[in-house]
């Protein structure tokens, strides 16, 4: 994982065998996002406009492409990471039908909440096995190309 300074950290990541489906799954930690190299905290803070190419202390940071594509990915994915809440929110709460009937986003309230709603989404998403679109879906335009002068 790369933590804030161009830090590098290493983890061990534990493969559980599930008793129903005898499938391997990966224990992440609530720190690490699927298919990404970078703390979930350094993300969300890009996604969240509090850390931007411009800051100095971005300057160890993923490129600008890297940090539009982060946002491309938190938007292609609102609605299913909303459908993946409501979903949940709906079978462990009393007013469960009014949840799902609701056109509040969900992931916007956690978002206005404050830090940590990465964490949180991708722990009820992960646990309740979904997943999340890492590439824009066919017939979306596609990125432009631009040099990337940092590590990816």
């Amino acid at each position: 994982m790369k933590w804030y300074n161009g830090e590098k950290k290493a983890f061990s990541i534990r493969r559980l065998r599930c008793a129903r489906c005898k499938c391997l799954h990966n224990e992440l930690p609530d720190i690490l996002v699927p298919h990404k190299h970078y703390a979930a905290e350094i993300i969300e803070n890009v996604v969240d406009d509090v850390s931007t190419p411009d800051d100095l202390s971005t300057e160890n940071y993923p490129c600008e492409r890297t940090m539009q594509r982060w946002k491309d990915w938190i938007r292609i994915n609102k609605q299913q990471i909303d459908g993946y809440l409501k979903s949940i929110g709906s079978r462990v709460s009393a007013s469960g039908y009014e949840l799902l009937k609701s056109g509040d986003s969900l992931l916007q309230k956690l978002r206005d909440d404050g830090a940590g709603w990465l964490a949180i989404v991708n722990r009820i998403i992960c646990n309740t096995g979904g997943r999340l679109l890492t590439r824009l879906p066919p017939g979306a335009a596609a990125p432009a190309l631009s040099y990337c002068p940092g590590p990816s």
